[in-house]
């Protein structure tokens, strides 16, 4: 029996297609397949159309957590949470990017509530991947790209090269339109219904999140009555801030957001 010869690591925060890119970069046969598929059922077992089997995504998402089958293949893929991050010198990092865009943000918070807000960010994850960024070397993917119809194959191809993983195009291309068609394509069309004034509500939404992680009503309350100003009102929970004055909103995002 071989040795596995090179870890790739994907960073990704929750929600920004980890599987999927778990699965894309591991279509073709010199990589370690997820799961228990041998190197001719992967696109079977990775198109996400088996997620129409299941009730809601959470549910296809437990049932298909998959770890890379760690045998005689030259390269193992693996995705993990900021939280779950720990540096090995065996491997190659990578970490995925999604901007500030409109629909970029559209699409991470929609997908979220849609989803009961899972999957979520856990409290301090934004912060500890920000410390992260500036300590490592972190090569970079863009989910922007695989959210453009027109791009994708572009940064598929590019990051295939970057890792050493041989293109599989035909594959890559089921699995993308698969996925496309599942977690972006209604969130676009939903998207393009919306007034142009409605965009920022989103990168709002997305900023508070990533500040305030998943904080109950009682350690929000604690947060919340250890920072506000003599004038602000009370507020109970954190799924209350739309309900604060724009000018305190403004304050929370600008002067505690933690960069």
């Amino acid at each position: 029996m071989t040795s596995i010869m090179k870890t790739i690591n994907i960073i990704y925060q929750p929600g920004y297609g980890g599987h999927f890119l778990k699965y894309l970069f591991s279509l073709d046969s010199t990589t370690s397949p997820q799961g228990e598929a041998d190197s001719n059922n992967r696109l079977t077992n990775y198109n996400f159309n088996n997620a129409l089997k299941f009730k809601n995504w959470y549910e296809y998402h437990i049932s298909h957590s998959y770890d890379a089958v760690v045998r005689d293949y030259p390269v193992t893929v693996t995705c993990e949470h900021p939280k779950e991050f720990v540096n090995n010198s065996n491997s190659v990092n990578y970490i995925v990017d999604l901007s500030y865009a409109d629909f970029s943000s559209y699409w991470l918070v929609s997908t979220k509530q849609r989803w009961n807000y899972f999957p979520s960010l856990r409290v301090g994850e934004f912060e500890q991947e920000q410390q992260i960024r500036k300590e490592f070397n972190f090569q970079s993917i863009s989910m922007d790209a695989f959210l453009d119809p027109n791009q994708w194959d572009i940064e598929y191809r590019r990051v295939s090269k970057s890792m050493g993983i041989p293109v599989q195009i035909d594959q890559a291309r089921e699995l993308y339109w698969s996925w496309y068609n599942l977690r972006v394509r209604p969130l676009k069309e939903d998207f393009n219904q919306l007034a142009k004034q409605q965009h920022s509500e989103y990168q709002r939404k997305r900023l508070q999140h990533q500040l305030y992680g998943n904080l109950t009503d009682q350690a929000w309350t604690i947060f919340y009555d250890g920072i506000r100003g003599a004038d602000w009102p009370d507020c109970s929970s954190q799924d209350l801030i739309d309900t604060l004055p724009n000018n305190i909103q403004t304050e929370l995002f600008t002067k505690y957001l933690k960069q």
